[in-house]
């Protein structure tokens, strides 16, 4: 079960300015990266030479990936939003003949505003289309998960939160529909209504599957990034150039100490 759309479009919150219009961000790679290294952190150019584009209101409603040859368009995201501001759709489409349809999920939202219902649909490697659809039920501190996807049997999770005294996870258990324990995440803070500095997620025994950390320099931006599994570690370093003391037009990314990519955004109000 892979259920993600705005999660996803959370990855461009880093790029993202109040109050833009239009945000342009072009990712290059350092002259001192090694094809080893570009390998190691899975480099591709479309991922990182983008266009966030937002209505009058302030919302994100298009995500422009561009192609390292005459900066073409490859693919792109459209954003949807009901008449209460949510999100009700994200469709990702390839820039091909007919534009393509990669991925594309539906949101429904109960009385209390939270997720009642995605479905989505996601283009296969043999061009196929499979369909998942989940359905969310809320009981005191319990997510129920029902889950049906195409050609297979339906599944039931169960997601059990634990809150600090503001209202916000601290921890979270997932466990299947007998009831036993699949894993585990911890989440620590910055303060009150800081931003997260640590995530860590355990598996049904208990056991660390990786660990995440975050720092923050004086304008709120990540400088430090380290993260670990049972298979690799690394820290992420982050250097900024600043317009002004809250928007930055360059960010130089080093990866284990060695500088990798560099991107220059510009924005638009």
């Amino acid at each position: 079960m892979l259920l993600k759309d705005i999660q996803l479009l959370e990855n461009y919150s880093e790029f993202e300015s109040i109050g833009a219009k239009k945000i342009i961000v072009r990712g290059s790679v350092s002259e001192t990266a090694t094809p080893e290294q570009l390998f190691s952190i899975e480099y591709e150019h479309s991922e990182h030479n983008f266009d966030l584009i937002y209505n009058s209101k302030g919302n994100l409603t298009k995500v422009v990936h561009y192609t390292v040859t005459k900066n073409l368009a490859e693919y792109y995201y459209k954003v949807y939003y009901n008449e209460l501001g949510q999100i009700c759709m994200v469709c990702k489409i390839y820039n091909k003949d007919g534009k393509e349809l990669h991925f594309s999920s539906s949101i429904e939202y109960n009385n209390d505003g939270f997720v009642s219902r995605r479905k989505q649909i996601c283009k296969g490697l043999l061009s196929n289309y499979s369909t998942t659809i989940a359905d969310y039920n809320y009981s005191g501190n319990s997510i129920f998960i029902e889950v049906t996807e195409s050609g297979l049997p339906r599944e039931l999770y169960v997601k059990s939160i634990i809150k600090n005294e503001f209202n916000r996870p601290i921890e979270i258990n997932r466990y299947n529909s007998s009831k036993i324990i699949q894993g585990r995440a911890a989440i620590k803070y910055m303060s009150n209504n800081g931003p997260v500095i640590s995530h860590k997620g355990f598996d049904n025994k208990g056991n660390l599957n990786y660990a995440k950390e975050y720092s923050f320099n004086d304008n709120g931006d990540i400088d430090v990034f380290k993260y670990k599994d049972s298979h690799s570690k690394y820290i992420w370093e982050y250097k900024f150039k600043y317009f002004n003391s809250i928007n930055w037009t360059e960010k130089k990314c080093y990866y284990n100490g060695t500088l990798m990519i560099k991107y220059h955004r510009t924005i638009f109000t």
